[in-house]
């Protein structure tokens, strides 16, 4: 924890614009053979009966390639990772400070896949919204399925001084007293929580993450009062 003062924004977000069509043309060859489905919600679906793309109003994207699911040769890490990397440059592109946050091995239907999730930051700081930034379903035929929300911050306040986070530790200890053992911290961090502002805009909120014996306390940082992480 820093000695000295912290003082952070809140931030606003807006998540990108990618234009319909030419991002679709980065998913399928031949567009002439894709069908183009527009949902009640305003969301616009391309699908060539094999592979599907789902774009929201929200800003979010959603690709699936279901058939893919029953490759079950193994996969290592890094070919994984590498198809990861690459999918993504062709399909929308790397946001700038974006790192790996999850990296799990699953199993489905006996395939091995790999899920890949990827968290934006502003300065250092992650960014938590309802979901990754980046998510990526890969096993050995390629990727299955692949996520996308990305958001660029920008300031809507000055900088006010952050709470201590030492002076929280008795609070989040009190959800920790039907333990009869010692308690003990194990993690103090800051990050900002995304919530739904309209429209494509979201509030960013830096808070205090504490965390003790493995389960994890959250206070907004300007004012030391709990709260809840984002999609609960």
């Amino acid at each position: 924890v820093p000695a000295e003062e912290l003082f952070l924004p809140v931030l606003g977000a807006t998540v990108e614009t990618l234009p319909a069509e030419s991002v679709a043309s980065t998913f399928f060859v031949d567009m002439s053979l894709v069908r183009r489905i527009k949902e009640r919600d305003e969301a616009v679906i391309y699908t060539d009966g094999q592979r599907a793309l789902r774009l929201y109003p929200s800003g979010v994207l959603e690709y699936n390639f279901p058939g893919l699911q029953e490759k079950t040769a193994t996969l290592s890490f890094l070919t994984a990772w590498e198809r990861s990397r690459l999918f993504v440059e062709q399909h929308g592109g790397w946001p700038p400070e974006i790192r790996a946050g999850e990296i799990t091995g699953e199993v489905h239907d006996g395939a091995q896949h790999f899920r890949l999730n990827y968290y934006q930051y502003q300065k250092g700081i992650p960014l938590r919204l309802p979901r990754p930034a980046l998510s990526l379903s890969v096993n050995s035929g390629g990727v299955v399925t692949y996520e996308r929300l990305v958001v660029t911050p920008y300031q809507i306040d000055y900088p006010r001084s952050l709470v201590n986070p030492l002076d929280l530790l008795a609070a989040a200890a009190r959800g920790q007293e039907e333990k009869e053992t010692e308690v003990h911290v194990t993690g103090i961090s800051l990050a900002y929580f995304g919530r739904p502002a309209g429209g494509r805009e979201y509030l960013l909120e830096p808070v205090w993450i504490i965390e003790m014996d493995g389960e994890q306390f959250f206070y907004a940082a300007q004012s030391g009062k709990p709260v809840r992480p984002p999609g609960l």
